[in-house]
């Protein structure tokens, strides 16, 4: 014959034991679950002390009007944009020098010394480039243009940069002017192909 087992009967409140605490009696407590509660704490304070998750959550759960394009994001990548620039230009400022002998040691340094500093100052893995300093930037200080023109070199032929590392020297003619008459400057591109000049070694 089956024997029937009757439930316990209720306790009261005050004798029924206490719910355990997160991290008691559920096995081992591993230190990635320690990292994950110590990030969750931080978070948390510091969203007790600015509230921006009220802004967050207004930002990627707000709703969108259907039919949207990309006309209505323009605000928001403006200002991104603006953002970007203004955070990374402190940065810069910290640490560029615009003189014509320390411009280009300064951005060398940021490049390759300065924490995340090829995140904000970055032409690609394979650019490489000259500047030539105009007016003020090559030291002129009575010039009314400071400027700088930007020559690509990454591009050259294999059998001219063998030359150049054996001592020869290149030359490339270069729009001088802009179309309003001044200084050309930004990135600029040769008006021909680039050629042997000078002395090669015998």
């Amino acid at each position: 014959m089956a024997r029937l087992k009757l439930p316990a009967p209720p306790l009261p409140k005050k004798l029924n034991p206490a719910p355990k605490r997160p991290g008691q009696g559920n096995g081992k407590v591993k230190p990635t679950d320690v990292a994950k509660e110590a990030g969750t704490t931080v978070i948390d304070w510091v969203d007790e002390r600015t509230s921006l998750s009220g802004a967050a959550r207004w930002m990627m759960f707000r709703k969108v009007p259907k039919g949207t394009n990309w006309f209505y994001t323009l605000g928001s990548a403006t200002m991104f944009a603006f953002l970007n620039q203004a955070i990374t230009g402190v940065f810069l400022a910290m640490y560029y020098v615009p003189s014509p002998t320390d411009a280009y040691e300064s951005a060398r340094h940021i490049t390759n010394d300065v924490f995340l500093g090829e995140f904000v100052r970055s032409e690609g893995p394979t650019r490489r480039f000259v500047y030539i300093a105009i007016g003020g930037q090559a030291g002129d200080c009575g010039s009314p243009w400071s400027r700088r023109a930007k020559i690509d070199i990454h591009d050259l032929p294999t059998d001219l940069l063998e030359r150049a590392l054996q001592g020869a020297v290149l030359q490339a003619r270069l729009p001088g002017r802009d179309k309003e008459g001044a200084p050309a400057c930004a990135t600029l591109r040769p008006l021909g192909s680039w050629t042997v000049a000078g002395w090669e070694p015998g």
